[in-house]
């Protein structure tokens, strides 16, 4: 073909993308496939959040049905639920974006994004339903080295004195073994002495001690400050105890020597109805109004605490026995909640139980079996 001044234009051949036509293309593409992956990734999460609120509103609307039922005894769970010739739900909601659970007979939601779970009540209880998370929510266990890390608070408890992990204890896990001559459990943050608490515990003994106590000296030594106790008076008593100008004590009616594992639950709130209740296996067992009590920096101690001046005092400054599952929590706990501590069935559901409540510090002792 002839244009112009003669020059010859020659037809460009069929020879299909070059290299950069073709990376162009794939990286065109890609950009295209993320907008489609965000866009599909925001459309699965609000179905799963739907899905999760409408999982939440059938297996609560089971619960009331059942309590109305049953007057709540026995304490719902989901095999109560699920179970039997005619259930109140054909099967357990399950998806890969959340987890329901039952604890105390109190529902709660679960996702990737919860350090712990949260009430099924609470409001956005669903809106992580669906998303993804890398962090870990599993207990911490005790530690080879000696120690326990606060699962919430970071409060460090090192072994004193004799104090031995071992693999046997409440709820299919470890506990605290204590010989009930030196050792205890000593925490590292120096604090003010709360308020308004509440202290909670799984123990086992066969003797007279201490499950928990607040000093103002770290160490397990006679001091000149010391109150919000917890023990076991020489007869088998579960006895909480409190200083204002003088002791304040509350005591169970039963005792509690060689009968295996207790929980037990001891709250003070310095607001009104201010008042000490003690706890044991989920039951209200003592309570009294107390006006205030003595204020002063110290540590928590686990199986140890200062026995002097009390009316019924434990017979040693010791704790012997078994220690699990020791909270100190910020409010004075409700006769639900404390339920849901003491109505857990294995490692797992009483961790999150007692982190679901928010306490300021979370000691497991499951003697690395969790």
């Amino acid at each position: 073909m002839t244009c112009g001044g003669g020059r010859h234009v020659r037809a460009r051949p069929d020879e299909g993308f070059t290299l950069i036509e073709m990376l162009i293309v794939i990286v065109v593409l890609g950009v295209l496939a993320a907008m489609v992956v965000f866009d599909l990734g925001g459309v699965t999460t609000s179905a799963t959040q739907s899905a999760c609120r409408a999982d939440v509103t059938t297996v609560e609307t089971a619960i009331s049905s059942y309590n109305a039922e049953t007057g709540g005894r026995p304490i719902v769970t989901e095999a109560s639920l699920t179970q039997g010739p005619s259930p109140y739900l054909q099967s357990w909601p399950a998806n890969s974006g959340y987890s329901l659970t039952i604890t105390g007979g109190l529902l709660y939601v679960q996702t990737a994004s919860d350090a712990a779970p949260v009430l099924a009540s609470s409001s956005g209880a669903c809106n992580t339903a669906g998303a993804t998370s890398t962090s870990t929510t599993a207990p911490m266990a005790l530690q080879p080295a000696g120690t326990d890390t606060s699962v919430s608070g970071g409060n460090t408890g090192t072994l004193q004195g004799g104090a031995t992990a071992i693999l046997t204890g409440p709820l299919g896990a470890g506990s605290l073994s204590l010989p009930g001559t030196t050792g205890y459990v000593e925490t590292t943050k120096h604090i003010s002495s709360p308020s308004t608490f509440s202290i909670s515990a799984w123990f086992e003994s066969t003797t007279s001690g201490p499950l928990i106590g607040f000093t103002n000296s770290q160490a397990a030594v006679p001091t000149g400050q010391y109150d919000r106790m917890v023990w076991l008076d020489p007869a088998g008593h579960v006895v909480f105890g409190v200083w204002m100008n003088s002791a304040a004590e509350v005591s169970s009616p039963l005792t509690y020597f060689g009968g295996g594992w207790h929980s037990v639950v001891a709250t003070w709130s310095s607001t009104s109805p201010s008042e000490q209740r003690l706890y044991v296996d989920g039951a209200l067992v003592a309570q009294a109004a107390v006006s205030s009590a003595y204020v002063y920096q110290g540590y928590w101690h686990l199986g140890f605490a200062y026995s002097v001046n009390w009316p019924h005092p434990p017979s040693s400054n010791f704790f012997r026995g078994g220690l699990a599952y020791v909270g100190v929590f910020p409010t004075a706990l409700t006769a639900t909640q404390v339920t849901s501590l003491a109505g857990a069935g294995s490692f797992s559901a009483e961790s999150r139980a007692a982190l679901a409540l928010g306490p300021t510090y979370f000691w497991p002792l499951d003697g690395g079996a969790g």
